[in-house]
């Protein structure tokens, strides 16, 4: 019997102000923009922007590649798409060699004030580095970029610091070390003198193994620290404010058997920091673990799914909604942190049919307390046809009302496309195309962002939706 044991834990949320980050240039800012910050009126302040009333803009973001047709280099970059003004523009492209989003990963900060990525180093690892985007001039400063950390394997941005996992991942036991730190860096003789506070400085997170790992909540400051083994998965969240750490769940047990645990399992903080949403592979089988935030909270809330690939009785043995085998990627949250959402993956249509060519993929709406089953907002065909999607990564707005997911091209599986559909009636957003191409069923689909030039392949990742508020 495997053990749910919720230890009480108090959290403390905090509003967060990233200041100024940009930097003097001399070209001509956009006077209209400005970052939105939770709380901050939107008559005037943020950077770059001028008083008076405003309304809020939509953008997304992505990390585009285009690979040349016949040999040549490919080129990524990272672009930003406005929904408002109906325009896309690249934030990279006159950077090249500055910032390495191909070796291995690069990100951006929710407000869209910062970048960050992993560039390699001398002898082998990744070096983090980060510089603030100018999103007036829609750029990046690169002549403000600053160097966190040599040998790096993965970080995240929270509201006020970049949080990342440094070391060699060589064996189960390997000592990796979970760190935080202000994102535009700190004074480190105020930091070791004690004249700085704690919050202000660099601090070290824990030590995790090589099955470990961490997540960190988008709205405040929290790290969850995930220590994990096959047979049981311990979860910590750190304060960065107060620089403590308190174990508030364990999933499994010493020693115990038939579990498929480790820190790469999908799960969040939601934005309120009221609950986490873990999937876990329990005995073969994967499954919804809400647990409360809170002190005092009960046993996590369970709702098996679907059994795992490997389940000694076979896998796809479940009816539709649940005939999937595999939850692929970190669930994701609206801002009103009562759903969350997850993407479903499996081979059971190409089980029960040899002649199938395509997997499933879905996207799945869940409330928070589990009480009803997931619902399905995606719906994708069963077919061997392009408008049956081969969903590779997916995102939901703050209002849940937009569905962004990469797939391939109609027809042309070598390039990508980005798709938005209206998550209350399936409808897709054609804005940018009049002439979608037919599908299997009455919907019309269309490709939103996408790349038409001859004799290369494009592909995307990493879409984001972010919002600023802008002047009139």
């Amino acid at each position: 019997m495997k053990l749910h044991a919720v230890i009480a834990l108090s959290l403390l949320a905090w509003g967060c102000d990233d200041g100024d980050e940009t930097s003097p240039d001399a070209q001509p800012a956009r006077e209209d923009v400005q970052i939105f910050q939770p709380g901050q009126d939107a008559g005037g302040g943020g950077t770059g922007g001028g008083g008076g009333e405003g309304r809020l803009h939509h953008l997304m973001s992505y990390v585009k590649t285009v690979s040349p047709r016949g040999g040549g280099a490919s080129r990524t970059d990272l672009f930003v798409y406005d929904f408002e003004d109906e325009e896309e523009f690249d934030l990279t492209s006159e950077l090249e060699g500055e910032i390495d989003c191909t070796s291995r990963v690069c990100r951006v900060k929710a407000d869209l004030t910062w970048i960050g990525w992993l560039a390699p180093q001398g002898g082998g690892g990744y070096a983090l580095l980060v510089a603030p985007i100018d999103l007036a001039r829609r750029r990046v400063d690169i002549d403000a970029k600053r160097s966190v950390s040599e040998d790096v394997l993965d970080f995240q941005f929270t509201p006020d610091n970049i949080v990342y996992k440094r070391g060699t991942a060589a064996g189960a036991e390997a000592a990796l070390e979970v760190i935080s730190e202000p994102i535009g860096g700190f004074n480190a003789a105020g930091c070791a003198s004690g004249a700085v506070p704690a919050e202000q400085c660099q601090q070290i997170i824990g030590a995790i193994n090589a099955s470990g790992d961490f997540r960190v909540s988008r709205d405040n400051n929290l790290v969850i620290l995930i220590q994990a083994t096959l047979s049981k998965m311990d979860l910590s969240f750190f304060n960065t404010s107060t620089g403590t750490a308190q174990k508030f769940v364990q999933f499994g047990e010493d020693e115990g058997t038939g579990s498929q645990f480790n820190g790469q399992l999908p799960m969040s903080l939601s934005p309120d920091s009221s609950y986490m949403a873990v999937f876990t592979r329990d005995e073969f089988l994967w499954k919804i673990n809400v647990v409360e935030a809170r002190p005092g909270a009960p046993a996590p809330v369970v709702m098996d799914l679907f059994e795992t690939s490997s389940h000694p009785d076979g896998d796809c043995q479940r009816d539709m909604p649940f005939n999937f085998n595999e939850v692929l990627f970190n669930p994701f949250f609206g801002s009103s942190s009562d759903h969350f959402y997850f993407l479903a993956h499996g081979d059971c249509s190409r089980q029960d049919n040899p002649n199938f060519n395509r997997d499933d993929y879905d996207v799945f709406k869940v409330s928070k307390d589990l009480s009803s089953p997931p619902v399905n907002i995606s719906n994708n065909l069963r077919a061997s046809h392009w408008s049956n999607h081969q969903m590779i990564e997916f995102t939901v707005s703050s209002d849940g009302n937009q569905l962004a997911f990469i797939s391939a091209r109609p027809n042309n599986n070598l390039s990508q496309s980005i798709w938005i559909m209206n998550t209350s009636d399936g409808s897709y957003n054609c804005d940018r195309q009049g002439n979608p191409q037919p599908s299997l069923d009455s919907i019309t689909r269309c490709e939103f962002i996408f790349d038409d030039t001859q004799n290369q392949d494009t592909q995307f990742r990493s879409p984001q939706f972010h919002e600023v508020m802008v002047s009139k």
